[in-house]
């Protein structure tokens, strides 16, 4: 989506990324963005037949989506629409205790992009990778 949006309004990678996540995109941000979206969702949708067709045919019961996509306003529901799957952000925080000292705004606007940094954080000597 990033990308889409820097190439098409000729703005800069940060400033991309910082019109997707402040949700006050303008017409033609949330046209690339719906179009880019339906390229992902098109190959997320090949991943899946793929894998009902030649690893289990079990019905996949939910998306966990993390990551900078899940930031964008309504993407969990586009892609639920578009999938008929239900889709939830990830919440790496659910089970982890945050002081009260701690910007709890910061905390709910990382926490989709938090996945990976809160895993690593969990780890115990001897994990393996």
């Amino acid at each position: 989506h990033t990308e889409a949006i820097e190439r098409f309004l000729n703005i800069s990678r940060d400033d991309a990324e910082s019109l997707k996540k402040a949700g006050n995109l303008t017409e033609d941000a949330v046209t690339i963005i719906n179009s880019s979206s339906d390229d992902i969702f098109a190959e997320i949708y090949r991943s899946f037949e793929y894998y009902k067709s030649y690893v289990s045919d079990e019905a996949l019961e939910r998306i966990i989506l993390s990551g900078g996509a899940a930031l964008i306003k309504n993407f969990s529901d586009m892609m639920a629409e578009r999938l008929s799957i239900p889709v939830e952000v990830a919440d790496p925080f659910r089970k982890i205790k945050i002081p009260s000292r701690f910007d709890s705004s910061f905390i709910t606007q990382m926490t989709p992009i938090a996945a990976v940094a809160v895993g690593l954080a969990l780890r115990k000597e001897g994990d393996r990778a």
